[in-house]
């Protein structure tokens, strides 16, 4: 899940420098801008596409591990309340957590 969310991020991050990039510093008489980063810039987006429906997959295969010993009962309570915030963006079809929530 880790390589899989740090990749996505790097993607994603490229793909939003080099959206920045075509609509702010390059003039569209370059022809750069088309050439290389458009093509790139749409290619690396459909790889995020990609690699968050895989991780979409891992994540729906996979249970939630237990809340570590020794967290202070704030983090719990927050802990608690994304996992249900992750169960609801998911339609809230299975128990996101194996605490009982």
């Amino acid at each position: 899940m880790r390589v899989l969310h740090w990749l996505r991020a790097a993607v994603v991050i490229g793909v939003l420098g080099a959206g920045l990039v075509m609509v702010n510093l390059l003039p569209d008489e370059l022809p750069a801008k088309f050439e290389l980063l458009y093509p790139n810039h749409k290619q690396f987006g459909l790889l995020a596409l990609v690699l968050a429906l895989a991780q979409l997959l891992v994540r729906a295969r996979s249970r939630v591990p237990e809340l570590p010993k020794g967290l202070a009962p704030w983090e719990q309570s927050l802990s608690k309340f994304t996992h249900r915030c992750d169960a609801w963006s998911r339609g809230g079809c299975r128990d996101s957590s194996p605490q009982q929530l």
